[in-house]
């Protein structure tokens, strides 16, 4: 089975595979565990990295901090994060600021 492109730490992937433990059911609650703090910690980064943005664009701040709540909504309702289409939420979000500081 090829290793999955979402941002799981290996030995969550191992868990899930029964790579690691006999009991399944222990391993899918660790799995979904480890999920849920990934899911936070790359939400409050994201929503810091977004304020940060909001104060570059500052005559922006409205629309930016509206992309902000938008990236957030994104994250806690994406069940399986992967790093492609973070980088596409990342850069789609960055390129409607720009568009907006130049205009």
């Amino acid at each position: 089975m090829p290793f999955p492109d979402v941002t799981v730490p290996q030995s969550a992937y191992l868990f899930y595979t029964g790579g690691w433990g006999k009991d399944k059911k222990t391993s899918i609650d660790k799995v979904s565990e480890i999920l849920m703090k990934q899911v936070a910690q790359a939400e409050s980064g994201l929503s810091e990295n977004i304020s940060g943005l909001s104060d570059v664009a500052a005559g922006e701040l409205n629309s930016s901090h509206l992309l902000g709540i938008q990236m957030k909504m994104t994250l806690c309702n994406t069940t399986t994060l992967t790093a492609s289409s973070v980088m596409s939420s990342i850069s789609s979000m960055l390129r409607a600021i720009m568009q907006n500081i130049k205009s």
